[in-house]
């Protein structure tokens, strides 16, 4: 069922993703284009607010701020294993890997890669409080329309 709260949260986090994406791109090796990663993180981010957020919204503040950092987080596993499955493909196309099962293990080691750019303060500190405040913003979305 829409509800104003799935409809805000889904935006919020969708926001916080394409923000995260930004703040991401300066932190990629040399050379490498962020290609769609803006809208691979805004649709994830859709999804986990809309799914995992919206439903959450009518109860206590804190857990409803809680729960938008589970659903952040989500979104952030989302991103990293849709970024790193492409990037599998396209170097089992250039013939990289020995096999299917060599191309599926490096993809969990290019998640790993892709994860550990996260870490910067300045991204890891975005992610955190507006997954926060997508929690509070869906919270007051829940109490303000019912």
């Amino acid at each position: 069922m829409p509800t104003a709260a799935k409809l805000i949260a889904a935006i919020a986090l969708a926001a916080l993703g394409v923000f995260g994406s930004w703040a991401v791109t300066p932190h990629l090796p040399e050379g490498t284009p962020p290609g769609y990663l803006w809208a691979i993180a805004g649709g994830a981010g859709l999804l986990t607010g809309w799914r995992v957020l919206g439903p959450e919204a009518h109860k206590p503040f804190l857990a409803v701020v809680s729960a938008g950092l589970r659903a952040t987080v989500i979104m952030v596993l989302i991103v990293l294993l849709i970024v790193s499955f492409i990037e599998m493909i396209q170097r089992s196309l250039q013939k990289l890997y020995d096999g299917p099962v060599h191309a599926l293990q490096s993809m969990f080691g290019l998640m790993l890669d892709n994860a550990m750019l996260l870490l910067h303060p300045d991204v890891a500190g975005l992610l955190l409080v507006g997954g926060m405040l997508a929690g509070g913003l869906a919270h007051w979305a829940a109490r303000s329309w019912r």
